[in-house]
């Protein structure tokens, strides 16, 4: 390709705007696609054809511009497009007149903002219709004048239209089925020459002719996008010719030339508008007949952005809500394209209304469309609260009350989730699909509508509708109080646990309210599963941990990130999550139980985490994000520790030999060594415990600061931690009733007493964890976890209290969700306390009488981490701790790390001499 400067010397010397023409024309492809890229060469174009005084100038100025301004468009993507044309035309020179023609011939006239998704749509309209009539005509020249006709004005526009009117409404079965997609074709081609409003023109167009094509028994693939887009166009140019009339016939009347009679034109005003609904009740049926088969096509998202808005509505309110009811009780995946009922008759009648009906209007729709997606969401909790039943709490089929045992039917399942029948998911599934067709109608990618001086922004206000609904809903039907207040003020009577429906309290409260809305706007998961068995999966895959993946598989996931170009809610969340995942095991943060703060311990850290992993930091982000983004946020962490929870089960189960031996055999030290030896990915291990451990601490802090923060000024917001999900009197409630609910609804998914077989590997859980206590005693000092005790922020080596926090919170979580009750938990607090022991004395013992290189560099960090499980620990006594290890032990950790007073320094001194 030329040079930049040599095509200037060229272009600048040519002596006519004819010459510049022809210049164009012989150029090769590339230039017409530099033409698009390269905003000098533009520039050099411009200059050559304004130096001409042609009187067209101006004109074929414009045009160039609307070629080659205001497009992002891709080499790539485009290349493939203007080469198929050129094959067609079979000239290269004239693939830019062949792209202008396909404009007119779509009806499409390609402004300066057209976007890249529309161009390439409409494009790809016309290469089904150039591809469909080649193969029919299999001559070049023929399709060439069927795509460049050259349609003129006036009366030769009149007659033609009435003949293919005539001729279409005569269809009497002779007409082939290609000829008549060409005569609908031309008519929407003629329809789009109508650059002002012909009255006359418009009254001889019959809506009966946009029926032939629709009565077909079968129609080519090609042909079902045709279809829809001349519909589209002719729906669209009788809008804008119909518009002035119907709004103001008397001034309409005196620009009339063409009515010869009042009659005429005043039968004119009474059929146009029946007219206008005849036609855009044939596009809705043709819409949900052509569109699952058309969408794969193109991007008919974007498509569809072009010709929809929320402002037509207000013109349209019976046909839309008629519309929408139908297609919600029967064609749900249809809901979205309702919106091109009203395309460009609002945007032509708009200017014309008062100002302070239409923003009423739009409330008004917002406020039906609003309520009948919160109705939505509660037949969808309804049928969630059912299904979940059935699969929790299946038929007993156990001996009856009269004595006489049932027996039991031929090939009949024995697990109990075969109570949930595939009716059920897909009702269930229905309903979810709904609702985010509903929502995704209502919320196109304007994320504001300015009507006059007003500001709305439509995503906003449905979501709070939903959110406003659906409380009132909880608080009504879950709790058992009058008011959501009684719950917190700690009042007896109100409060009590025995008063509330518990069943509910799970399903319904543990979820929060924007989760809710969440999920049901989110896209259905597993789409190809369900379409290949019909059955909707129960759990989301994408933020579970998959315990069946291999460590090589595991050691690569990647917590997914938010979209940071949505709210900053989404921007905090990822930040908090990315820090916990990726920095808590590398010793660039560490966690101070005392202060509730999390430290920078490395001076290279662009980031000081102390300034976003404080108290202070946490109350000003719950007033700033409010009760729903503090839930949106619990529960981004709860995927998180549900995802680690995950790994801890799957540890648990790979090494369950060896564990089950060292739990058995943990008084002979040699077969107690030989069980550690053979445990494997233990510092792996340690990392993701660690992790957990110092996730659930900060999710812990957090609750805590929002509660603070929200009962001062939102007394009525529950706030979930651990141990204060609800303010109750603990009189008469075991110690599990009140763990953290919806840590336990997380753990259920690993520990689900009905669907897993690995349950056994809970048990495990103590021995894990105290080999682990016994690995982080052997880490080095010049480790990542630091050494020693750094007395200026009260921070522990290595994160040892984060491991013991994990097993605190993950042991009592696991044993609520398998029914042990609290001696379950104390008996695994107590395995865990003993084994830890143990294996910390020996180390201790080893320490005195070995050399100094062997020695286990991090013991006093274990003992301190052990003893501050101990202080922790709800169940185990305190003359348990000190049957198994004397306090004064204990005290040697804190000792020599340098912690402590002068009277635990004697006693530790003493402990080690002897």
């Amino acid at each position: 390709m030329e040079s930049l400067d040599a095509l200037a010397e060229k272009l600048l010397l040519l002596p006519s705007l004819a010459a510049l023409q022809s210049q164009l024309n012989q150029k090769s492809l590339c230039l017409k696609l530099a033409l698009l890229e390269d905003p000098g060469l533009q520039n050099l174009v411009k200059a050559a054809v304004k130096r001409f005084p042609d009187p067209d100038a101006v004109v074929k100025e414009k045009q160039l511009q609307t070629f080659v301004q205001g497009r992002s468009l891709h080499l790539e993507q485009l290349q493939p497009v203007f080469q198929i044309m050129s094959q067609v035309c079979e000239w290269t020179g004239h693939v830019l007149e062949a792209f202008k023609s396909s404009s007119r011939l779509v009806g499409v006239d390609f402004p300066v903002t057209t976007s890249l998704a529309t161009v390439i749509s409409e494009l790809m309209v016309t290469l089904c219709h150039i591809n469909f009539l080649f193969e029919e005509c299999g001559d070049t020249r023929k399709v060439v004048v069927v795509l460049l006709p050259h349609i003129s004005s006036g009366s030769d526009v009149r007659d033609r239209c009435k003949i293919i009117s005539k001729r279409i409404q005569s269809y009497d079965g002779k007409l082939s089925l290609p000829e008549a997609h060409a005569q609908l074709f031309k008519l929407c081609e003629i329809l789009d020459t109508f650059h002002s409003p012909g009255v006359s023109r418009a009254s001889r167009i019959n809506p009966e002719s946009l029926k032939v094509i629709a009565t077909q028994a079968s129609v080519p693939k090609e042909m079902e996008l045709l279809n829809f887009t001349g519909f589209a166009i002719s729906s669209r140019n009788l809008s804008y010719l119909v518009t002035p009339y119907l709004l103001f016939p008397q001034e309409a009347s005196k620009d009339v030339d063409d009515l010869t009679t009042v009659c005429e034109y005043t039968s004119f005003l009474k059929v146009s508008r029946n007219h206008l609904i005849n036609i855009h009740e044939e596009i809705t049926k043709l819409k949900i007949k052509t569109i699952p088969k058309i969408t794969p096509i193109i991007d008919f998202e974007a498509f569809m952005e072009e010709n929809h808005s929320l402002k037509d509505l207000v013109f349209f309110t019976d046909i839309v809500n008629e519309h929408a009811l139908e297609a919600l009780g029967n064609q749900s995946a249809m809901t979205p394209y309702n919106y091109i009922v009203g395309f460009a008759f609002a945007l032509t009648s708009a200017p014309f209304c008062a100002a302070p009906a239409f923003p009423a209007e739009i409330d008004g729709i917002l406020g039906a469309i609003s309520s009948r997606a919160g109705d939505l969401v509660l037949e969808l909790f309804h049928e969630v609260k059912r299904v979940s039943s059935l699969a929790a709490n299946p038929p007993n089929t156990d001996k009856p009350a009269g004595g006489k045992k049932t027996k039991k039917k031929k090939n009949q399942a024995n697990t109990s989730t075969s109570v949930v029948s595939t009716a059920d998911q897909r009702s269930l599934w229905t309903l979810r699909f709904a609702l985010h067709s509903l929502t995704v109608s209502m919320t196109p990618n304007e994320t504001e509508l300015r009507i006059h001086d007003i500001l709305y922004r439509p995503a906003n206000f449905l979501v709070q509708a939903i959110v406003a609904r659906v409380t009132s809903f909880v608080n009504g039907s879950v709790y058992k109080t009058s008011s959501p207040v009684g719950l917190v003020s700690g009042d007896r009577k109100d409060a009590h646990l025995k008063d509330i429906d518990l069943m509910s309290l799970l399903i319904a409260a543990g979820v929060p309210i924007a989760r809710v809305v969440g999920e049901v706007l989110r896209p259905p998961v597993g789409a190809d599963h369900i379409k290949a068995t019909g059955v909707l999966p129960i759990i989301d895959v994408d933020f579970l941990y998959n315990p069946s993946r291999t460590t090589k598989e595991r050691t690569k996931r990647v917590f997914p990130k938010a979209d940071p170009s949505q709210h900053f809610l989404l921007a905090y969340a990822s930040w908090y999550l990315d820090a916990l995942a990726t920095k808590a095991s590398t010793g660039a943060m560490v966690y101070s139980p005392g202060r509730q703060t999390v430290y920078s311990m490395t001076e290279m850290n662009t980031v000081r985490f102390e300034a976003y992993f404080n108290p202070t930091e946490y109350g000003a982000l719950a007033r700033l994000v409010g009760a729903s983004g503090f839930r949106y946020l619990d529960d981004q962490l709860l995927k998180y520790v549900t995802i680690l929870v995950g790994y801890v089960k799957e540890m648990a189960v790979q090494n369950v030999n060896s564990l089950q031996s060292l739990k058995e055999n943990i008084l002979d030290e040699a077969k107690t060594a030989e069980a550690i030896n053979h445990i494997k990915y233990m510092p792996d291990f340690l990392d993701k415990a660690t992790s957990l451990g110092l996730c659930l601490s900060v999710r812990n802090d957090i609750s805590a600061s929002a509660m603070v923060e929200f009962q001062g000024g939102r007394p009525e917001v529950p706030v979930r931690t651990e141990r204060r999900s609800m303010l109750v009197d603990a009189f008469g409630v075991d110690v599990v009733d009140q763990k953290d609910i919806a840590l336990q609804a997380a753990i259920t998914v690993h520990a689900n007493p009905t669907t897993d077989s690995t349950l056994p590997s809970w048990s495990l859980l103590p021995p894990l964890f105290a080999v682990a206590l016994h690995r982080l005693a052997y880490l080095p000092d010049t480790a990542a976890a630091g050494a020693g005790w750094d007395n200026s922020v009260g921070v522990l080596a290595g994160n040892a209290g984060c491991l013991v926090k994990a097993f605190s919170v993950i042991s009592g979580a696991v044993a609520a969700c398998l029914g042990m009750g609290d001696e379950g938990v104390g008996a695994w607090e107590d395995e865990f306390w003993k084994i830890s022991t143990t294996l910390l004395l020996r180390l201790h013992k080893l320490s005195l009488t070995c050399a100094d290189k062997d020695r286990p560099p991090q013991l006093r960090a274990a003992w301190s981490a052990l003893d501050e499980f101990g202080r922790m620990s709800k169940v185990v006594r305190a003359d348990w701790l000190d049957e198994w290890a004397p306090v004064v032990a204990l005290n040697v950790g804190m000792a020599g790390l340098g912690v402590g007073g002068g009277v635990a320094k004697v006693g530790a001194k003493a402990v080690l001499v002897g």
